[in-house]
């Protein structure tokens, strides 16, 4: 059975269309709504590893854009190594597990329909707490004593915005990203950037219940004490208590997503 043709709204074009018909931000717009859909039915192996896409004229028909679109579209899932491009071969889908990183998390988290996918939230979670157990161990050996007063200043700040949430979750970005940077390598760096941008995305929808502020607050200046010490094997374990709270909270918020309903606060 082929995907259901989705509806993207922008285009007034149909079938192939002429080249350049769109203006430059709707033809952006509608490649990366393409771009998603497409990649999207890769994950959920409508088109499997080792498979063809369809050509770029039976894409355009099913989108109702000009090839023009297409191509771009086409360039994006290249550049993410989720399909080749072979000049005879047709455009052909690569394996996920072996070509796919961290620049396409953000189109695996939704799915088609706008709802969380909980299987890729669970991965997510998983790999954002041992990774978060790895960055405050490194932290506390390798932090200065700027990056420790800047830390205490943020849980400071922090226990002033309790009921500001966009302040909030700016204090608690700052904070993670601060961890981070007190490692001095940059690949932890980088990673959890992309890891911070994609689940405060999904926080910042919800009010979050006050006690889980306050428990979070009580387990970063645990941390951050630990820091303080340089005792990297405390700061793991705290940093461990740290990720359970904030699954607890994600999974909360992924529900409340998938009824549309948003959790109030307490």
């Amino acid at each position: 059975m082929s995907p259901e043709r989705p509806t993207l709204g922008e285009s007034t074009s149909g079938g192939e269309g002429r080249e350049g018909d769109e203006p430059v931000p709707v033809l952006s717009t509608l490649s990366r709504e393409i771009t998603r859909t497409l990649t999207r039915r890769i994950v959920d192996d409508v088109y499997p590893a080792g498979s063809k896409l369809p050509t770029e004229r039976e894409l355009s028909t099913e989108f109702g854009v000009t090839r023009h679109v297409v191509r771009e579209a086409l360039k994006r899932l290249e550049a993410l190594n989720l399909v080749a491009i072979r000049q005879g071969s047709g455009i052909v889908v690569q394996d996920l597990d072996m070509a796919g990183g961290m620049e396409i998390t953000r189109l695996l988290l939704k799915r088609e329909d706008n709802t969380v996918d909980r299987g890729f939230l669970n991965d997510l979670l998983d790999f954002r707490e041992q990774i978060g157990q790895t960055i405050v161990r490194l932290a506390a050996e390798n932090r200065t004593d700027e990056e420790l007063a800047r830390m205490k200043e943020l849980l400071a700040e922090r226990r002033l915005a309790f009921h500001d949430q966009k302040k909030l979750n700016d204090i608690n970005s700052e904070l993670l990203q601060l961890f981070a940077q007190a490692t001095h390598n940059r690949v932890y760096q980088m990673v959890l950037n992309t890891l911070i941008r994609l689940l405060f995305e999904l926080r910042a929808k919800y009010s979050i219940p006050t006690e889980l502020i306050l428990q979070v607050q009580r387990v970063l200046e645990q941390i951050v004490s630990a820091i303080e010490q340089r005792d990297g094997e405390v700061a793991g374990l705290l940093a461990g208590r740290h990720a359970i709270l904030m699954r607890k909270q994600l999974e909360h918020l992924a529900r409340a997503e998938d009824t549309e309903t948003p959790p109030s606060q307490p």
